[in-house]
């Protein structure tokens, strides 16, 4: 089965958007290097570096880039060597056109335009056109192409793999630091309804009219709803789960199903997930007024600065 195939076909799995392969064929007498390099990027742009005689195999090229990669900058520079010798062709008309603009130039200095400047100037030399030797290089180009995008492909998938396992480690922090703000936040709860309680005894002591017990019940209730957290950690625990299962769904090769390849790899997902557990986070810190909770969130918001910076370099 072609490199090619068998990757395509076992390319399931967590992905890092960075990589480099490199590959090489031989045809006759046309020897072709191809190496691929990728960063990161928001979108796919493939970039192929082809001599310009072979230009018309460009668009081949880039399909078969876009294949393995959904997101992300991909350079692919392909270098041919063919043993058999060059044939070129001499353009006298650009020749003497250009001879005579140097001669002009260089007259005040007494000088006359030398050969290899001449032939240096563009389109004055020219490699016989490419239809034949495009056709008779594609197979080597394509076939070190497909060895370099093999390649390329596994370092991504062994990358990803490691990003995968840092990841799962942030979550099971983010969720141990979760079960210790869940534990806390009732007691913190009665903590403030204490103090606001105590307060609002205080004021109203001082006060000339005094409200009715019930309308103060209701504000104290209102007043501790307001800092508790209990729908925040709902929210951020499904967002620990639903990260969770795109990681390791994609691990175990679902992640490039339909709505992954239409969305643009897992990497976009965990990305948003990213920031809603980040926009969780900060909602406990700022609804908390405790104190053990609150070194709980400067922790979480750490984790979560982790995640996301790791996220970025997935595809």
């Amino acid at each position: 089965m072609p490199a090619r195939k068998r990757a395509a076909r076992g390319g399931s799995g967590v992905r890092s958007m960075t990589g480099f392969g490199a590959g090489r064929a031989v045809t006759g007498a046309v020897t072709v290097s191809v190496e691929v390099k990728a960063v990161n990027g928001r979108y796919r742009q493939v970039r192929v570096n082809l001599p310009p005689r072979l230009a018309s195999l460009e668009a081949e090229a880039v399909a078969r880039v876009a294949r393995f990669v959904r997101r992300g900058t991909v350079d692919v520079y392909v270098e041919v060597q063919d043993a058999r010798r060059a044939r070129f062709t001499l353009d006298e008309a650009a020749l003497a056109s250009y001879a005579a603009a140097w001669r002009r130039a260089l007259r005040p200095l007494g000088m006359d335009p030398t050969p290899e400047l001449l032939a240096a100037m563009p389109e004055v030399v020219r490699r016989t056109p490419g239809g034949k030797e495009a056709a008779r290089a594609k197979p080597a180009v394509l076939a070190a192409l497909d060895r370099a995008l093999a390649a390329f492909d596994r370092m991504r998938a062994r990358e990803g793999r490691a990003l995968a396992r840092d990841l799962g480690s942030h979550l099971r922090a983010l969720r141990r630091d979760a079960r210790g703000v869940r534990r806390r936040a009732p007691r913190a709860v009665r903590e403030q309804v204490r103090r606001i309680a105590e307060r609002v005894r205080e004021i109203v002591s001082r006060a000339e009219a005094r409200p009715r017990p019930a309308e103060i019940e209701r504000e104290i209730a209102f007043l501790a709803e307001r800092t508790d957290v209990a729908e925040e950690l709902a929210r951020l625990e499904s967002h620990l789960d639903q990260f969770a299962g795109a990681l390791s769904g994609s691990a175990r090769g679902r992640g490039r199903d339909k709505q992954d390849k239409k969305a643009g790899g897992v990497g976009r997902r965990l990305d948003f997930l990213t920031q809603e557990l980040g926009r969780e986070v900060n909602t406990i810190g700022s609804k908390s007024q405790d104190a053990a909770i609150g070194r709980a969130v400067i922790e979480m918001k750490a984790i979560v600065e982790r995640l996301r910076e790791q996220v970025q370099n997935l595809e």
